[in-house]
């Protein structure tokens, strides 16, 4: 059975094993938790506070399979990638689809946090099971992401419904308009 995404709240599972554990402090980790689930929630609303999350001199790098089945893999910087999400929210286009994030690992690298997890697309109904992050606090202390790896399938591979008849009770007013 596929999870099931729930608009009111973004998943976010949290698995640490001990070996990372012991190397973030309570307050390192808890501040990358709620990194974590306030991106989730600006990807599943859409809204442009999404851009905020990326540094400008991110690198982004998408691997997209097409409806075609061809693959192709690019780079993007931060600043490009939020210009082109930052376009694509203004023409009213669907910019990420829905998701949630299972068995994410938090590792400590420096000053850097690298985040590893499954991310589960919503949409379309396929895994990612090697998506990473790396964040890093800004001049203010609040994280960035500093590089990220995605993947993304064009192709929908959600179950199809058991029926297509619609099951609703239908109601016709007999009564004309004024």
């Amino acid at each position: 059975m596929k999870p099931r995404f729930n608009h009111a709240a973004p998943i976010l599972l949290i698995v640490i094993t001990s070996g990372h554990a012991a190397e973030l402090d309570p307050k390192t980790l808890a501040s990358a938790k709620a990194f974590l689930a306030a991106y989730v929630k600006a990807i599943n609303t859409g809204t442009g506070k999404l851009l905020t999350f990326y540094s400008d001199t991110a690198l982004i790098h998408v691997t997209v399979t097409a409806q075609n089945r061809k693959t192709q893999t690019r780079e993007i910087s931060g600043l490009d990638w939020k210009r082109m999400l930052g376009d694509k929210m203004a023409s009213g286009k669907a910019t990420l689809e829905p998701e949630e994030l299972h068995t994410v690992r938090i590792q400590g690298n420096g000053q850097n946090l690298e985040i590893a997890a499954q991310r589960y697309s919503s949409t379309r109904c396929y895994w990612d099971m090697n998506y990473r992050l790396v964040i890093t606090p800004d001049g203010t202390g609040r994280y960035q992401i500093l590089n990220e790896s995605l993947f993304i399938d064009h192709n929908n591979q959600c179950p199809p419904p058991e029926t297509l008849t619609l099951k609703q009770a239908i109601r016709i007013n007999q009564n004309p308009l004024p």
